[in-house]
């Protein structure tokens, strides 16, 4: 085995990036054990059933101490009996990414925000469609400028700065949408998310405030669907040259 690289450790949580015509194909797997030059992988299932991996190399993603890890690797072996497994090579290479709630793309998305009082900071999340409602009056639009599965950066007009107070350290609710596409299935989600500002970043328009802020309380399978986005929108970007 490789010394000195970093290797997910037996049980952690990784994905299978596969390329399949054009497209790069991501799945939710597990280390189930790693023996001599060989790593066994939960092996990937979409809706139930047992993805046939037909490229002889795939990308396994990671995380280790709050970095995202990935390494290409040959697939040796995949099992369906007894236990459903990917075979994979150990790599020669391990590279370190951020930190994948980190991983930023630009994106324009239309969004509407409110500003919570101190007395709903802690209103917990099933209860942020209710308060939505109860306050349709105080609720007013915005654009998202980038997000990431840690965060969002956003415009919003300096009226609203002014009349709601907007600065660093207000929390907020802000509702958006957001969708991508996975082997031939289209998936799209709208969300009420809690954020806290965290920064004041300058900006040349006079008639316009931007804000940097973090996710609050986030669900996990919020937050997985918003990188699962994030992670496809980043390869269309690569692809088009923009990143």
């Amino acid at each position: 085995m490789p010394s000195k690289i970093v290797l997910p450790e037996v049980g952690s949580k990784v994905w299978i990036e596969v390329k399949e015509g054009g497209d790069i194909q991501s799945y939710t797997s597990r280390v189930e054990d790693i023996k001599g030059d060989r790593i066994v992988l939960a092996a990937p299932m979409y809706k139930g059933t047992l993805v046939k991996i037909t490229s002889g190399k795939v990308n396994v993603r990671f995380v280790h101490k709050d970095a995202l890890y990935v390494f290409e690797t040959d697939v040796l072996e995949q099992r369906a009996m007894p236990i459903p497994s990917l075979i994979v090579r150990v790599p020669k290479e391990v590279k370190r990414e951020q930190r994948r709630e980190y991983v930023r793309v630009p994106w324009l998305i239309m969004a509407k925000f409110l500003v919570l009082n101190d007395d709903e900071i802690n209103v917990p999340y099933k209860d942020y469609p209710k308060l939505w409602e109860e306050k349709l009056f105080d609720i007013f639009d915005g654009v998202i400028k980038d997000i990431s599965g840690g965060g969002i950066r956003f415009n919003v007009s300096m009226n609203w700065v002014k009349q709601y107070d907007i600065k660093v350290g207000k929390y907020m609710l802000v509702r958006f949408s957001l969708e991508y596409d996975l082997l031939g299935n289209h998936y799209e989600r709208e969300f009420i998310q809690k954020i806290k500002i965290v920064r004041d970043i300058p900006i040349l328009s006079k008639l316009n405030a931007e804000f940097g802020a973090t996710f609050v309380d986030i669900p996990d399978r919020d937050r997985d669907f918003i990188i699962k986005a994030v992670l496809q929108r980043q390869r269309e970007l690569i692809k088009k040259g923009v990143l």
